[in-house]
């Protein structure tokens, strides 16, 4: 036991910075989404099915709480519950298994905004750009949304957060053993929530093996790892049908519906025509639709919507044209390739997949388009005079940027927030279990932030104060 404790205490003492990063980023995002969820799902009544966005909150609340519910769409959300019913059911035991969907939820969302800021550091930022990175993701207005309400799209992202964590460290790498092994928990990840995730997935594993002149036998390798991944999924899909009947397994239900019967579900959603309107409208939800004024309950589409989508998507295109052409030696830069594949494969998806409701399907490759604008303003060049400047800009007027972006994200939020109001109403106040957390959460975030002992304290009586004063004040009106 003394040894026990002797290890816990070094892994505290050589890892302190870190885990402290790690609590700051998660306890300020978990207390956002516990607020988020509880507002729009537990305070009003947000569980309607196609309210938002065409989402089906009900199915998924469903699958996350309801043993003998149906859960026929793990034929393309493989081990969602599986991985999700468990935790929620066990927690729901002391809270209610809705008080404990919102409390998982939030915390997944939680560890994918951490995720990402160690992604960020593995693609070469330093701690304050990524955390700024971080910041700009946790408040765009899709990240926000899905954040608010019972969907698959936080764990999918999740996913592929755990994915490109692990795979971006192993690019160029002489693998080992564990390389391999961590591959494959990569490649489950990717595949766990999303059946169309893989391609991720496929991606990443693709550059990490053929790319590698370390690694021989370049083809049997990357068919074992694929073929390992597919097969413990498949495994864990016939773990969950045997608890979860009414649960499909992901592979027999694509080799019926896609190859034998042709009778998949999946084909009602893909419009086999091109369409002007639909790219323009992907171009709509990668990048106009982040910001939360011009977003809201009900997506406004109109020609200045169209135009700003048009100019954005354009800036994006040329910032990275530009920074291919201009760069040394860009054809090294693997990771960099690797993230636009991924954002170029999801938007040329969702034009065809579910077009006119791709916004649905967002949280896929938000985080890719920041990733990538980051990645390529710190790791310029000489050459790269043009873009240069600009970095040199924003650089030396970040905080005035950063504060303008936060200001108006959090007037978006409101305004969003205003609107599931008048969607709704209110019917009940914030659980008790939900306002101990935010509590919680933000007291231990003030702990870490503030370095003076004594503010610290004064911080967190006011945190508990001013929550208990609006709980109460709040319950009074209803």
């Amino acid at each position: 036991m003394k040894e026990l404790k002797m290890k816990i205490k070094d892994f505290l003492t050589s890892h302190g910075d870190k885990i402290k990063e790690f609590l700051k980023i998660f306890t300020v995002v978990f207390a956002l989404n516990l607020f988020l969820l509880s507002f729009v799902n537990l305070i009003t009544n947000g569980t309607e099915t196609d309210v938002f966005y065409g989402g089906d909150t009900p199915r998924v609340l469903q699958d996350m709480t309801m043993q003998e519910g149906l859960h026929y769409r793990t034929s393309v959300h493989p081990l969602f519950v599986f991985l999700t019913q468990p935790f929620v059911r066990i927690l729901g035991r002391v809270t209610g298994v809705i008080v404990a969907a919102v409390i998982f939820e939030a915390a997944v969302g939680a560890l994918s905004a951490t995720l990402f800021y160690r992604l960020m550091q593995k693609l070469g930022a330093s701690k304050k750009t990524g955390l700024l990175a971080t910041v700009i993701l946790v408040l765009s207005f899709t990240q926000v949304s899905f954040n608010s309400i019972f969907e698959t799209y936080v764990f999918s992202q999740f996913g592929l957060m755990v994915m490109w964590v692990i795979a971006a460290g192993l690019i160029d790498k002489k693998l080992e053993l564990k390389d391999y092994a961590l591959l494959v928990i990569a490649g489950i990840f990717s595949l766990a929530f999303t059946l169309t995730n893989i391609v991720q997935f496929l991606i990443l594993l693709s550059i990490i093996i053929f790319l590698n002149k370390n690694v021989k036998c370049k083809f049997i390798k990357f068919s074992s790892i694929l073929l390992v991944v597919l097969s413990i999924t498949v495994m864990l899909a016939d773990v969950q049908k045997a608890f979860w009947p009414s649960a499909n397994n992901f592979f027999t239900s694509s080799i019926n519906g896609f190859v034998l019967d042709k009778n998949s579900e999946e084909f009602t959603y893909i419009e086999r025509t091109w369409s002007a309107k639909r790219v323009i409208f992907q171009m709509n939800t990668s990048f106009v639709y982040q910001f939360g004024l011009l977003g809201g309950l009900i997506l406004e589409k109109s020609n200045l919507i169209n135009i700003l989508g048009l100019i954005c998507f354009g800036l994006f295109s040329l910032i990275n044209l530009y920074y291919f052409f201009t760069k040394r030696k860009i054809f090294k830069e693997k990771i960099y390739f690797a993230l636009l594949s991924a954002y170029g494969f999801n938007f040329v998806l969702h034009i065809f997949y579910n077009p006119y409701e791709s916004f649905l399907y967002v949280l896929h490759y938000n985080f890719l388009i920041i990733a990538i604008l980051f990645y390529v303003f710190t790791h310029l060049d000489e050459k790269t005079r043009l873009l240069n400047y600009v970095r040199d800009f924003f650089f030396k007027y970040r905080v005035q940027v950063m504060t303008a972006y936060i200001f108006l994200q959090v007037i978006g939020i409101i305004k969003y927030l205003q609107e599931v109001h008048v969607k709704f109403g209110f019917k009940a106040t914030m659980p008790k279990y939900v306002l101990i957390l935010m509590i919680l959460s933000l007291v231990i975030f003030a702990a870490l932030v503030i370095k003076k002992i004594k503010f610290k304290v004064v911080a967190g009586v006011v945190i508990v104060i001013v929550s208990l004063v609006g709980w109460v004040s709040f319950s009074g009106y209803l």
